[in-house]
């Protein structure tokens, strides 16, 4: 659909809806730049974002969560994994180990997202030996040259994160020069005509069954290994025990665990191990934990830990 045919609207068009969570369960500065979601930015007092071909305005009134969204029809509850309850799981958390406790008081509110498995899927794929500045840039430059218009609000064409069929059609100068993929290029045409051949229902009946079952199958997709597999488990699929493992984290597992990991290298083996580690300690929600850890260590608020 050409730009020029997509509605042109304002935000003072689009209705509001709220939900009761306030600061305290729900961050927005700190839940939409630690690492989960790369395609949010501050403006004007809110955040704006495109979230599964949604454009979605936040903003907070005391204690309530405001929102509008277009097109209708965005699920903002299931987005930001509102049954789960953060205060409840944060306080026994606190009880049961300072490291969390310290990540847990450094960003209260934050909230692991459920986002759209198939954008989760590339998206990963490309955040593989990279870091957030360079996964923002790459996956807004997707959007931008490859995804389908959604609406002009206030003068901006939003955009949404291409499908599998727009990234299997893509000339290469377009992946590695404008949407600035470079090798990784390859990976993403390999792992889109792979998916293209299975659709979205292979997701689906991934997300329905058992966490191992899922994070094994993921991994038979080209470009997909443990820690994408467990990126898609948690912020895709809705896994909260999938605990992905990158450097930043192996660090932190080291730390909490020490003579327990054998090695100084993260292996196929000592990834398997560090993950029910994780689950051992932090129980059925240790992908919360991982987060919080993750982002506390990437700054700079874990030291003691990572020189233990």
């Amino acid at each position: 659909m050409p730009s020029d045919a997509v509605p042109h609207l304002r935000w003072t068009d689009l209705p509001v809806a709220a939900l009761p969570l306030g600061p305290d369960l729900f961050d927005p500065a700190v839940t939409f730049t630690c690492g989960q979601t790369f395609r949010w930015e501050p403006v004007e007092g809110a955040w704006i974002g495109v979230a599964g071909g949604h454009i979605v305005r936040l903003w907070q009134e005391g204690r309530w969560t405001c929102s509008q969204a277009y097109p209708p029809g965005f699920d903002l509850a299931r987005y930001l994994w509102a049954d789960f309850d953060l205060a409840g799981w944060a306080a026994a958390m606190r009880s049961r180990d300072p490291w969390l406790a310290m990540a847990l008081a450094a960003f209260p509110g934050l909230r692991v997202l459920r986002q759209d498995p198939e954008e989760m899927l590339f998206t990963f794929a490309l955040a593989t030996a990279s870091h957030v500045p360079r996964i923002t840039h790459m996956v807004r430059s997707l959007a931008a040259q490859l995804g389908a218009p959604i609406a002009w609000i206030d003068g901006r064409l939003y955009r949404a994160f291409p499908t599998a069929e727009a990234l299997l059609a893509a000339p290469d100068d377009l992946l590695t020069g404008p949407c600035n993929l470079g090798y990784r290029a390859r990976v993403i045409r390999r792992l889109a005509a792979w998916y293209c051949e299975r659709g979205r229902a292979w997701l689906s009946d991934l997300a329905a069954r058992p966490y191992a079952e899922a994070h094994r199958r993921l991994q038979e997709a080209p470009g997909v290994g443990p820690k994408v597999a467990d990126c898609l488990c948690l912020f895709g699929l809705g896994f909260a025990e999938a605990v992905p493992i990158d450097a930043q984290t192996w660090k932190v597992a080291r730390g909490l665990f020490g003579s327990a990991l054998p090695t100084r290298t993260l292996t196929a083996r000592t990834y398997r191990l560090a993950g029910d580690l994780f689950r051992q300690r932090y129980g059925p929600a240790a992908g919360w934990a991982q987060e919080y850890l993750y982002h506390a260590a990437r700054t700079g608020r874990l030291a003691g830990l990572a020189a233990r």
